[in-house]
């Protein structure tokens, strides 16, 4: 995760910074004037670890045997220095190095409890019962919402929770939680893997947890997003691409009906040119309607399947133009003969 290979380049600069002769020599120096050019290297050192990409606000160092303090206001002694008293517990921890989440900030929800800032802390000489420097970087939370934001949730919020449960920092309010996880979150989140999912109740609706848990620090990344804003979003997606389908099928049937139109134009043609762009339709109504141009469909009285009489359905012929004389009436007559013959 981004937020956690920026912590650890943090980690990395404040350990050279501990490691360098400047801060060997900060340890034996006197906050007097004759001192001023070595307490102006060291802020220029200092400086060095507020890089715009860390997002380090202030570095904060402090001689306790020597009792002053320097930061990016100002070179004091500690007896004129305010809020002091988190250096001397820093000192009494047993840990070198560690993160700590201090202050609170105003707002709704989550934002009320939440600490204004992150801490790291680290102490020279190093695993000292009684350090005699204590330097402190400091990450506002506005910066560390940046990060969060720029990492992205699916929709959910993401939050970063510290080895007790405390909120340092969220992408946004979350209705319920006030500074801290819930007692049965943490429980499933120390379970049987550093990472995972469940399902939990939020203010009366159900959520989705997906958490992380740091191996450079034990921190806990946590993803919270409600299942019925999931299930909209789902829906939504559903109905979306059955339009989008619907749409294609149409498109692709018109299309269809379009192109085959253009394709039969060309035999259609040349049907109406073979049949005189007359049509000859099926059915009993099309024998009738072909019986008028075909002799063979006539009995020997000269009447068709439809009862017409062949003399007036079946046009007599033209030649060049010139109307041929009718001779239907006597093959009617030749036919009755015939029958006359047969019959006696």
């Amino acid at each position: 995760m981004r937020i956690e290979q920026i912590l650890t380049m943090v980690d990395y600069s404040m350990t050279q910074f501990m490691n360098s002769h400047g801060l060997v020599a900060a340890a034996t120096k006197e906050l007097v004037g004759s001192n001023f050019d070595f307490f102006a290297d060291l802020t220029s050192w200092l400086s060095g670890i507020q890089s715009f990409e860390m997002g380090v606000s202030d570095v904060v160092l402090v001689n306790l045997n020597k009792a002053w303090m320097i930061d990016n206001q100002s070179m004091i002694r500690l007896s004129e220095a305010q809020n002091t008293q988190r250096f001397q517990d820093y000192a009494s921890r047993s840990e070198s190095s560690f993160w700590v989440s201090e202050g609170s900030v105003g707002g709704e929800g989550i934002g009320k409890l939440r600490p204004s800032m992150v801490r790291l802390v680290k102490k020279f000489p190093i695993y000292s019962r009684k350090p005699s420097i204590i330097v402190e970087a400091q990450i506002p939370d506005y910066q560390m919402q940046k990060w969060l934001s720029l990492a992205g949730g699916d929709g959910g919020i993401l939050m970063i929770a510290d080895q007790k449960g405390s909120i340092l920092t969220a992408s946004g309010p979350v209705a319920g939680l006030e500074g801290t996880l819930p007692a049965n979150w943490l429980s499933e989140m120390r379970g049987a893997s550093n990472a995972g999912l469940f399902h939990a109740e939020l203010g009366g609706r159900e959520v989705v947890c997906i958490y992380r848990e740091s191996a450079y620090n034990g921190w806990m990344y946590v993803s919270v997003s409600y299942v019925q804003t999931m299930t909209q979003d789902v829906r939504t997606i559903g109905w979306t691409t059955f339009a989008l389908c619907l749409g294609i099928l149409l498109v692709t049937g018109a299309l269809a009906i379009a192109l085959s139109r253009n394709m039969y134009s060309p035999i259609r043609r040349l049907y109406k040119l073979s049949t005189g762009g007359r049509p000859r339709p099926e059915g009993s109504f099309g024998r009738a309607f072909n019986c008028r141009e075909s002799a063979d469909c006539f009995n020997a009285d000269g009447i068709g399947p439809e009862g017409q009489n062949r003399a007036t359905a079946i046009p007599a012929p033209r030649l060049h133009g010139v109307q041929a004389p009718d001779r239907s009436y006597e093959k009617v007559r030749l036919g009755r003969a015939r029958q006359v013959y047969h019959a006696a």
